[in-house]
C-alpha cells in the first residue's frame, strides 16, 4: 500500500507546472489588461486607500501612467541587498516631448508640487518632470489636473515607448541644421498612449533632432534620427540619419547606424516601422534582462544589414543610401550660457541644475515676462540686442537672488564671443561683469553702475518685465534652457 502512495505521489509530481517566470509573470499580466484603459481603478484605489492597491498594480501597471512607489532612500546607502523599502506613498514622472511647456503648464506643475509634492519637483535626464510624495489620494487629481492643462504622465514609465527627446533649442538655436520638434511630436502622437505600443519587450527610448552638438545623445536610444543635409543638383535637402539599437544599463551599447538616409516625409513610417520591428521579437520576451532592442545586437546576432532589410519589408519602399556624417567631436554637448538666438535681437539662457532638483518656487519664472523694447536710433540693432541680452541678465540675477544657490553654483553664463562675461564667485554669491559694445556705451554712460565701458552688475537700468518665456528641458546634465523674447 505505502509502495502504490509512492507511486502515485511521483506521478502528481511529474504534473507540477513549472514555476512562473518574472518574464512570464509580467508578459501574462500586461496580455491582461491595458492599464490605460484603467484610470476607474485608480480613482477606486484613491477613494478606498492605500491598503486597497492590489499588488499587479503597485509592481507593474502603475507605470504605464509615470507612477512609482516612493522609496525610502536606504538603497542610497545600501539598504538591504542593495534596496531600499517601498513607503507609502508614489512618484509620478510627466511627459514632456522634446522638454517643451508652456507657461502655464509650469505654473500648474508648480501648484500641484506646492499642494502635494512637498514643493519638490525633479528634472530628469529624458526631458520629463517628476513630482514626489503623493499619496494615492493625490493621484486622480493630479492626473486631471495635468489632463487639464495638456499634460499626462501616460507612457512615462513602462514597457512602452517613453518620453520622445529632442534638442531642446529647435527652432532657437542660431546654428541648427532644422528645427525637428514638430517631427518629433507627430512621433508622440503615433506612439505616445498608443495601443499598438502598450505591450513592448521593455522601454522603448526615442530620440529626433536637428541640433549639430546632438545634445539629446541620439547614440545611447533605442531609436535615434539626427537630421543630415545633402545636396542633389545644387539644391538643399534636409533628411536623416538612424540608428537603432542604443541603451546604457546592462549591456551597454552604441546605437547602430542604419545605410539609410530618411527623408522627412519618410520619418514617420520608419519610426513605427522600428517599433513594431521591436514589438514583435518574441525572443525578446523571455528574459526582462535582455528585452530591449539592442539586445537583438548584442545577443541575437543581428546586423545593421539585417535589420534594415526587416524595415524595408515592412515599409514597401527602399530607402536612400546614408550620407556621409560624423558626430561631434566634443564631449560636452549642452547649450549652457548665453547666447544669441536665430531670430534677430533675441538670445537663450542655458542653467544648468544641480542633481535636477528643483525646490523653490517652480510658478515663480513662469510668472516672469521679458519685454524687450527697441528704440529707432542709429545704434537700433545692436541696441536691441544689447537690452535682449540685459532681459536675460536679469532672469539670471532673479534666480540667483531666489535662495536655491544650487542653480548657479557650477554654472557658465557665457556670450557668443568668448571673454565677454567675466564670472567671479564671492562665496556662495555669484558675480556677472557684462561687457558691452565700445558704440553702446552711450547708451549705459548716464546710468549710475555703469563703469568704463561695462556693467558692474547685472541687476542695472530700469525695470525689466518679460514678455515671453519659454522653458525647455535638455537630456544632458539637467540644463534647464530658457529662451526669452520680446
Amino acid at each position: 500500500m505505502a509502495a502504490g502512495t509512492d507511486v502515485q505521489a511521483t506521478q502528481d509530481a511529474k504534473h507540477v507546472p513549472p514555476r512562473e517566470t518574472k518574464a512570464q509573470r509580467i508578459e501574462r499580466l500586461k496580455l491582461a489588461k491595458n492599464p490605460w484603459e484603467c484610470f476607474e481603478e485608480i480613482k477606486e484605489f484613491a477613494r478606498k486607500g492605500r491598503d486597497s492597491v492590489l499588488p499587479e498594480w503597485t509592481a507593474l501597471y502603475f507605470r504605464w501612467w509615470g507612477i512609482y512607489t516612493q522609496g525610502d532612500g536606504a538603497g542610497v546607502v545600501a539598504g538591504n541587498g542593495g534596496e531600499g523599502k517601498s513607503t507609502k506613498y508614489f512618484m509620478l514622472r510627466i511627459r514632456l516631448p522634446n522638454g517643451l511647456l508652456r507657461s502655464n503648464q509650469l505654473r500648474m506643475i508648480a501648484n500641484l508640487a506646492e499642494r502635494h509634492g512637498r514643493s519638490v519637483a525633479d528634472i530628469t535626464v529624458r526631458q520629463n518632470i517628476q513630482l514626489h510624495w503623493l499619496t494615492i489620494e493625490d493621484l486622480p487629481e493630479v492626473i486631471e489636473s495635468l489632463a487639464a492643462v495638456g499634460l499626462t504622465p501616460k507612457s512615462a514609465c513602462g514597457d512602452v515607448p517613453r518620453n520622445l527627446t529632442g534638442c531642446p533649442l529647435a527652432g532657437i538655436a542660431s546654428d541648427e541644421i532644422c528645427d525637428a520638434s514638430q517631427l518629433l511630436l507627430e512621433a508622440n502622437d503615433l506612439l505616445a498612449a498608443s495601443n499598438d505600443f502598450y505591450n513592448l519587450p521593455r522601454k522603448f527610448k526615442v530620440c529626433i533632432t536637428g541640433c549639430r552638438v546632438w545634445c539629446s545623445y541620439p547614440e545611447i536610444n533605442d531609436l535615434g534620427l539626427t537630421a543630415i543635409e545633402r545636396y542633389r543638383q545644387g539644391k538643399r535637402e534636409v533628411g536623416f540619419s538612424v540608428r537603432v539599437g542604443g541603451g546604457l544599463s546592462a549591456d551597454p551599447h552604441f546605437a547602430v547606424r542604419l545605410d539609410a538616409f530618411v527623408r522627412w516625409g519618410q520619418a514617420m513610417p520608419v519610426v513605427r516601422g522600428i517599433a513594431e520591428i521591436f514589438r514583435d521579437q518574441q525572443s525578446l520576451r523571455e528574459n526582462r534582462d535582455r528585452a530591449r532592442l539592442k539586445h537583438l545586437f548584442t545577443r541575437h546576432a543581428w546586423t545593421s544589414q539585417q535589420f534594415l532589410e526587416e524595415l524595408t519589408d515592412r515599409l514597401g519602399f527602399t530607402l536612400d543610401p546614408a550620407e556621409e556624417e560624423a558626430p561631434p567631436a566634443d564631449v560636452y554637448r549642452d547649450h549652457v550660457g548665453i547666447h544669441p538666438q536665430k531670430q534677430p535681437g533675441l538670445f537663450y539662457a542655458g542653467v544648468a541644475v544641480l542633481r535636477g532638483g528643483r525646490e523653490q518656487d517652480l510658478g515663480s519664472c513662469a510668472h516672469d515676462r521679458v519685454h524687450v523694447h527697441a528704440r529707432l536710433c542709429e545704434d537700433g540693432e545692436q541696441l536691441r540686442r544689447a537690452r535682449a541680452l540685459h532681459a536675460v541678465e536679469r532672469l539670471v540675477a532673479r534666480m540667483r537672488d531666489s535662495g536655491d544657490q544650487r542653480l548657479l553654483e557650477h554654472a557658465f553664463v557665457l556670450l557668443a564671443n568668448p571673454g565677454a562675461v567675466r564670472h567671479r564667485e564671492r562665496g556662495a554669491d555669484v558675480q556677472l561683469d557684462v561687457v558691452v559694445p565700445r558704440d553702446l556705451d552711450r547708451a549705459y554712460l548716464e546710468h549710475p553702475r555703469a563703469r568704463g565701458g561695462h556693467l558692474e552688475h547685472l541687476l542695472v537700468a530700469d525695470s525689466v518685465q518679460l514678455a515671453r518665456l519659454r522653458v525647455l528641458l535638455n537630456q544632458n546634465a539637467n540644463t534647464v534652457q530658457i529662451a526669452v523674447g520680446g
